[in-house]
This record gives structure tokens, sequence and C-alpha cells, in this order.
């Protein structure tokens, strides 16, 4: 539970219609697997394997010059 809570509300803010998904998907990426690090007492064993298939994850499917390129270019992160 530690670690799916800051996965899903990812996903209900990309879900949502309110802000464009790709410019924040990185950014809220990262803020949850800082919050998982912290429910983890980070403690590196228990949520080093979520990292890594996030990771993997997000390499694979949004490793691309654009998805990158709106996330540094957008002035708000």
């Amino acid at each position: 539970m530690k670690c799916v809570a800051p996965l899903v509300s990812v996903l209900r803010e990309v879900d949502s219609e309110e802000k464009p998904c790709i410019r924040h998907l990185y950014d809220l990426i990262n803020k949850a697997k800082e919050k998982i690090s912290m429910n983890c007492r980070y403690n590196e064993k228990k949520y080093g394997p979520i990292w890594k298939r996030i990771d993997e994850k997000r390499t694979r499917q949004l490793n691309r010059p654009l998805h990158v390129a709106g996330y540094y270019l957008n002035p708000q992160l």
C-alpha cells in the first residue's frame, strides 16, 4: 500500500482532463518516487526494486526527445 498509493495518484492525475498530461508526467513520476522512498523510510532494499521497475517503464515508453523537451521547457517545473 505504501508503494501503490503514490502511483495511483499519478494515474488519477494523468486521467483527469484538467491538465495536459505529458508536461507534468515526469514531475508526477519523480514526486511519486520520492513519496515511495519516504513511505519505505528511505530503506533502499524496500523501494529499490519498485524504482527500478518504474524507471524501466519510463525509459521504454516515455524517453523520447519530444517528451523530454516538453518537461525541460515547461516554465512551471
